[in-house]
């Protein structure tokens, strides 16, 4: 993996066409992308504060940049219901599934929004914005799995709107 990381980051402007191509998205959108982790293996986590935290990174990214293209990319293990969950906060959010490349997705957003994920390391090598969301209530311990440079942390959706806001206008 760290060999791709390597070979996209020299190579942005491919990730970006072959996005463009894969999900019909223009040359010029803004994309901001949530990569959602396998939250079904979290056994403590409510499905109600789940379906919650989702809607909020939605939220956040619209208010932050009202014209930019939200993508959302469903975790491998995620399948329909989790496509229909995030269809019924936002029917104008771009859904990509396993079919599309993650590597290439992080090198052609303009920002990354993750929890908890090797994808949020990845985001960093391919100097992308990169913010994790920690909207779970009582499980901020977890926010410690995200303790790296690079990473801005996030706890509600006015600082997480916040940070898209400022990673987008960021030169």
């Amino acid at each position: 993996v760290l060999d791709e990381v390597h070979r996209r980051a020299r190579d942005l402007t491919t990730c970006r066409r072959r996005i463009e191509a894969d999900l019909g998205l223009g040359p010029t959108e803004t994309i901001v992308t949530h990569f959602r982790s396998h939250e079904d293996r979290m056994l403590t986590l409510d499905p109600a504060i789940r379906a919650e935290s989702q809607a909020q990174v939605i939220r956040s990214a619209r208010a932050a940049a009202p014209g930019a293209r939200v993508v959302v990319k469903i975790h491998p293990k995620e399948g329909a219901a989790e496509r229909a969950l995030i269809a019924s906060i936002d029917d104008g959010v771009v859904i990509a599934d396993a079919t599309t490349d993650t590597l290439d997705l992080i090198g052609a957003s303009d920002t990354v929004i993750g929890t908890f994920s090797t994808t949020l390391l990845h985001s960093v090598a391919l100097d992308r914005p990169t913010i994790s969301a920690m909207l779970w209530p009582g499980l901020e311990y977890w926010r410690r799995g995200t303790d790296w440079s690079g990473v801005e942390r996030c706890d509600d959706g006015a600082a997480l709107t916040a940070a898209i806001r400022r990673n987008l206008s960021d030169d």
